[in-house]
């Protein structure tokens, strides 16, 4: 579908340009342009007016929508996939908290091995809105914030697999 959607484009693109007036206009500036003669120009008219004339092309273009092409934009966005490094993002973290969570982070927090998802997932939602947090309340909501729900998810699924 998204082929016929390209197809449609590049040949209603070439119609919108193609009117008689502006045809013979270009056709003469390109005569005069390029070393061609007149008659390659009329044979790539001629190769366009053949495209549209196709039984197919004149379908696609017939069924072209807005609303399609912005049906198909969504489906292809609906059936992304986000991939999470989590290990990455973890990166961050295993410098205060251990590479397992196992050290009290600049031995102010708690150590976070044996959390809970949801727990980590409270506490790192807290952070983000100011809601969570004593002595490193600040710091750790610099360390979340700008990160979307999925990757906070992943992170506080990877600290309760600790």
């Amino acid at each position: 579908m998204l082929k016929k959607v390209l197809m449609a484009s590049t040949v209603i693109f070439l119609l919108a340009g193609c009117s008689d007036d502006a045809s013979s206009s270009v056709q003469k500036s390109e005569a005069q342009k390029s070393s061609k003669p007149k008659n390659e120009v009329a044979k790539s008219e001629a190769n366009i007016n053949k495209v549209v004339e196709d039984s197919e092309a004149k379908e696609v273009v017939a069924s072209v929508t807005l609303g399609a092409v912005a049906d198909e934009v969504a489906s292809v966005v609906d059936d992304a996939v986000v991939v999470i490094d989590t290990a990455k993002l973890y990166v961050a973290c295993a410098g205060c908290h251990g590479v397992a969570g196992e050290k009290a982070a600049l031995g102010k927090s708690q150590i976070i091995k044996g959390w809970s998802e949801e727990k980590t997932m409270q506490a790192l939602k807290g952070y983000q809105d100011g809601s969570y947090g004593g002595a490193m309340k600040g710091l750790m909501k610099g360390q979340v914030d700008g990160k979307s729900d999925a990757e906070l998810e992943a992170l506080a699924k990877m600290i309760a697999g600790f």
